[in-house]
């Protein structure tokens, strides 16, 4: 790979971090080796995902994921289910 095209992709990289940062989902677990540790855009503002919401589903609780993110959200079941579903 030559250094226009590193330079390239390293700047795609950063974008794509912050597009993931700012839209309230979490990258995906294969992105960075593991999941986030903290909120994707900042629990209870923006639609991000907590850390406690992150554990359970990291733990294999679908169920405790969607209980505690309709909890710190206020959304409906569907939202809450869907949101999990997309973090894996």
């Amino acid at each position: 790979m030559d250094d226009s095209t590193a330079a390239r992709l390293a700047l795609l990289e950063t974008h794509v971090d912050w597009l993931y940062q700012n839209s309230g989902y979490a990258p995906p677990y294969g992105h960075g080796g593991s999941p986030p540790a903290g909120p994707a855009a900042g629990a209870g503002g923006g639609g991000g995902i907590s850390a406690a919401v992150l554990a359970l589903v990291r733990d294999g609780n679908k169920i405790g994921a969607i209980r505690q993110y309709r909890e710190e959200t206020g959304v409906g079941l569907k939202e809450a289910k869907d949101a999990v579903d997309r973090l894996g």
